[in-house]
């Protein structure tokens, strides 16, 4: 293959990303648009060449980020293999998580997502922060590849990219520092020749587990570049009795160097974090090795000192080194936690490393501790230490092999201990929180009205739903989303909480989310209803914790294979065909039952959902409206399914709801703001409205409101598209298209701007009535040259006069 590889050319890291993920993919989308240099190359390929358009999109990171790609997805035959890529940071991959953890593993094309490592604290200073996208790989099963040096990225781009095809794979890097580094690498066309040459050797290979292909394509990776990457790189003396586990390339960069220093310490580079190889990571910590020490980032201050966290690597780590059987006695681990915003130094690290004494202790930044689940060099002398048995079954935990657990205590209470709170508030030191669990600020708000706007014979349910925010301090603006904590059917949990043995009224105590001396007072009903997810699906995580309280052997022993890479594609079934959940399997399991305390730990925590506000706080000053339209399904059981927020929502009568938004929604906003706006005596400009529906009878969604907007002059325009009302099919380009002189005036002279809300599938028939008006006013100008119109257009979206938000 060496002599494909013989042409160079010149990139950053960053633009080195961009090019390939460009090259390799069936079409690119661009979320980096916080940070200057990312994104950059895209946008100027793009601009440089407007027939790429179809193929590049750089878009706003922003709620609900990603909803394109879904409808990209939906349009793309099955067939389609070619990778899709995402540039994005950090802070952007927070933006798409609620939109695509949902619809990951049911997509048909290969994802591939690269994301640089960069984000700001609170005083807007630059970090390099991995916590997102670990915890986004873990949470969705994903690959997770990383690059320690500029001279890496090409390789693990191309490794990345290949890993998508088996399952979707992110390629995270030093978005602060590496990415910036300029190097000399192979030309786009050398780049697309070795991986096709990897592509067709991958074409002879079946594979048992979905773990597999990744650790193949590594080994052909090597082969065609001459390098030796592994999941885990161990560099250092092979008799060495300190290991130093790292993550992220500056934290190699400073652990190697200080590594060069010290015979006695051992430096282990995590470059496939998922799938966890846990086989490769014991390959790789020399027999002799002692103790462990693992750099694990962590995203808050109070993670940092809070011995009962630990970060998301010294959990993989110390789990893979329990469930083996290869080292007697096992080494001690200690967990050095830091926050992004850490500057490391070799002195630091050599202080924290070389400090043996204190389980618990801080230097500078850094926080460690040593836990329960690992024992000291030195048992003999040390009484906060216990020695840890040495033939531990590989089914045992740490729950019951008798050690005291390190984490806060959660107990069940009775009526008396909480009345007693509440009658004494001063002398128990007690407040009255609304839900003290969340992090944001949260209000209840009453639900002032809440109107279907379907026929009960229609199949769908869109309604719409308004809130009183009186008394609250709330203010939005149009084109933001608001934030509903759903809750979970009262009558199913109930029936939950009856099958497990417990009466609602009974008082749980958890302690704080901020402070662990601090406990909160819930009934066990509260807990069900509004803290955990018990009707969603459950994590790998969840069956192998379970697999410890199940006392039915053939039950455990189920559970076990289900939570292990044997069981990966049973697992994957029941996840996204069988659709279980955690009720679910508890039901199924029954041997299993974990006292409630601990349940809860288990199951996932409910999460907000995020709706299109579709009102204008000039004119409700004091309520907020949504439209929302309720998601259901059926299960292969034939059980009904309902989206959880939606289902809330579309069940409350005057209390607080959230729901998702539909194309109209932010147009009703932007019509009441102009309305507004002229009762204030403010001149407005024209409003064209165009709507679209299947029938006008059934979903003419606000029609009276919009055709009362129009009387009134608000509205200059109302084009109204009934797609089967009539024998032959009419779409709202068709009703643009039939005013296209209007849409010269009001677009092109005037310097108006367009914006598109829904469905993708319109975007091109829509756009090429926007050209068709390019044309026009063109010829009406008496122009020499015929204009460019995909360039024209092209620049209208980076003016954002022409806005997509489409799904």
């Amino acid at each position: 293959m060496s002599s494909t590889l013989s042409e160079l050319s010149e990139y950053t890291v960053q633009d080195l990303i961009e090019q390939i993920a460009f090259v390799l993919s069936y079409s690119v989308y661009s979320y980096a648009d916080t940070i200057p240099y990312i994104g950059r190359h895209l946008a100027q390929l793009s601009r440089d060449q407007p027939e790429l358009s179809s193929r590049i999109f750089c878009l706003q990171s922003r709620a609900g980020a990603a909803s394109i790609i879904l409808g990209e997805f939906s349009q793309t035959p099955g067939s389609c293999r070619q990778p899709r890529a995402i540039i994005s940071t950090v802070q952007s991959l927070d933006y798409m998580r609620s939109t695509l953890s949902k619809n990951l593993a049911g997509m048909t094309s290969p994802l591939v997502f690269n994301v640089a490592a960069i984000d700001f604290d609170l005083e807007m200073n630059p970090q390099i922060n991995y916590i997102p996208a670990l915890e986004f790989a873990r949470e969705n099963n994903l690959g997770l590849v990383t690059s320690r040096f500029a001279e890496e990225v090409q390789h693990m781009s191309i490794f990345a990219t290949l890993s998508a095809l088996y399952r979707p794979t992110a390629h995270v890097y030093d978005g602060l520092i590496l990415a910036k580094e300029t190097r000399i690498y192979l030309d786009s066309g050398s780049v697309y020749t070795a991986y096709k040459s990897i592509l067709e050797d991958l074409r002879t290979n079946s594979f048992k587990s979905p773990e597999e292909p990744s650790k193949v394509i590594l080994h052909k990776v090597n082969l065609a570049f001459g390098t030796n990457y592994a999941p885990f790189e161990y560099y250092g003396s092979p008799l060495v009795s300190k290991v130093l586990v790292v993550f992220g390339s500056v934290e190699y960069r400073v652990a190697r160097e200080y590594i060069d220093s010290s015979d006695s310490v051992g430096l282990i580079n995590v470059r496939v974090f998922r799938p966890f190889y846990e086989d490769e990571l014991l390959t790789a910590i020399p027999s002799t090795a002692k103790r462990i020490d693992v750099l694990g980032q962590v995203s808050k201050a109070g993670e940092v000192s809070d011995n009962y966290f630990h970060s998301i690597l010294y959990q993989d780590i110390i789990a893979a080194i329990y469930d083996s059987n290869r080292f007697s006695p096992l080494p001690r681990a200690r967990d050095f936690k830091y926050l992004p915003c850490m500057k490391w130094t070799v002195s630091q690290l050599s202080q924290i490393v070389e400090e043996d004494h204190s389980p618990s202790r801080t230097v500078g930044d850094v926080h460690w501790c040593f836990t329960s689940s690992v024992a000291s060099e030195d048992v003999s002398t040390s009484s906060s230490v216990s020695t840890l048995p040495t033939d531990i079954d590989p089914g045992t935990s740490l729950s019951n092999m008798g050690y005291e657990p390190l984490e806060p205590v959660t107990t069940m209470s009775s009526w008396n201990s909480a009345a007693q709170a509440l009658c004494f508030k001063e002398a128990f030191n007690y407040q009255l929180k609304l839900r003290p669990d969340l992090a944001e600020h949260t209000y209840v708000v009453r639900v002032q009205e809440n109107k279907r706007l379907t026929p009960k014979s229609y199949d769908r349910n869109i309604f719409h739903i308004e809130f009183d925010i009186s008394g609250t301090s709330m203010n939005y603006e149009i084109g933001e989303a608001l934030g509903i904590h759903g809750q979970n059917d009262p009558t199913e949990a109930c029936d939950f909480l009856e099958f497990y043995g417990l009466k609602g009224n009974e008082i749980i105590e958890l302690p704080s989310r901020d402070d662990t001396e601090v406990f909160e007072s819930r009934t066990t009903l509260q807990v069900a209803m509004q803290n955990i997810d018990l009707f969603g699906k459950p994590l790998k995580r969840f069956y192998r914790e379970l697999a410890d309280y199940a006392t039915d052997e053939a039950e455990k022993r189920k559970l076990s294979i289900l939570a292990s890479a044997e069981g990966a594609v049973l697992f994957k079934h029941r996840s996204d065909v069988e659709m279980v959940t955690y009720v679910d399997i508890l039901r199924e399991f029954e041997s299993a039952r974990p006292p409630f305390q601990e349940l809860i730990k288990m199951i996932s925590p409910l999460k907000r959902r995020e709706y299109s506000i579709a009102s204008s706080q000039k004119v409700h000053p004091t309520s907020v409206h949504l439209l929302v339209v309720v998601v259901n399904w059926q299960d292969p059981w034939e059980r009904t399914r309902f989206g959880h927020c939606t289902r809330y929502l579309s069940n409350l009568q005057p209390i607080l709801m959230a729901g998702l938004g539909t194309g109209l929604a932010p147009f009703r906003a932007f019509v009441e703001h102009r309305a507004w706006q002229k009762q204030q005596g403010i001149a407005i400009g024209k409003v064209f409205l165009y709507l679209g529906s299947r029938h006008q009878r059934e979903e003419y969604l606000y029609g009276d409101e919009f055709e009362a907007y129009e009387n009134a002059g608000i509205i200059t325009l109302l084009g109204k598209a009934f797609s089967r009302d009539q024998p032959h099919k009419v779409y709202i380009q068709d009703i643009m298209r039939n005013t296209l002189p209007e849409i010269v005036d009001a677009f092109i002279v005037e310097n108006g701007s367009f914006y598109l809300c829904g469905p993708i599938w319109p975007v091109p028939d829509v756009t090429q009535v926007l050209e068709d008006a390019v044309i026009m006013h063109s010829k009406s100008m008496k122009a020499e040259k015929v204009p460019n119109t995909k360039k024209i257009i092209e620049q209208l979206k980076d003016d954002s006069r022409y806005v997509l938000e489409v799904y």
